[in-house]
């Protein structure tokens, strides 16, 4: 891996670390409101995008609520898949991090269709 590589993945997992700190203290009261719709997909097309849940899933994650963070979009576990194969792989750039870094990605974008084609095909049911 390239200097200017492993810098870059560097400042982009300090901004993931503060992200995911802000995160912790994030009130649920302004994550879990029904009301407040943020979703541009969901505002046009009536259906949830495939990244919908993420965030509240994230937090539940960090709050130790594993069921419930399942429950807003389980490929929150295949992309803490891909974060953790990433930063192993940053630290110890070894073929078999990188194979495991593209099977997680291919996991993560499977799950996400899946997903979508599940609340598509549930709302025209």
């Amino acid at each position: 891996m390239k200097k200017d590589e492993r810098i870059s993945r560097l400042i982009t997992y300090s901004m993931l670390l503060a992200a995911t700190g802000v995160l912790l203290f994030v009130p649920d009261r302004l994550l879990f409101n029904e009301d407040n719709i943020m979703c541009l997909h969901k505002m046009l097309l009536g259906i949830e995008c495939p990244l919908c849940g993420m965030t509240r899933a994230a937090h539940d994650i960090l709050h130790l609520r594993l069921v419930s963070a399942f429950h807003y979009n389980f490929t929150i576990y295949l992309l803490a898949l891909l974060i953790i194969a990433d930063a192993v792989y940053l630290i110890f750039p070894r073929p078999v991090w990188q194979l495991l870094r593209k099977v997680s990605l291919i996991l993560l974008l499977t799950g996400l269709g899946i997903i979508y084609f599940l609340r598509i095909y549930s709302r025209l049911v």
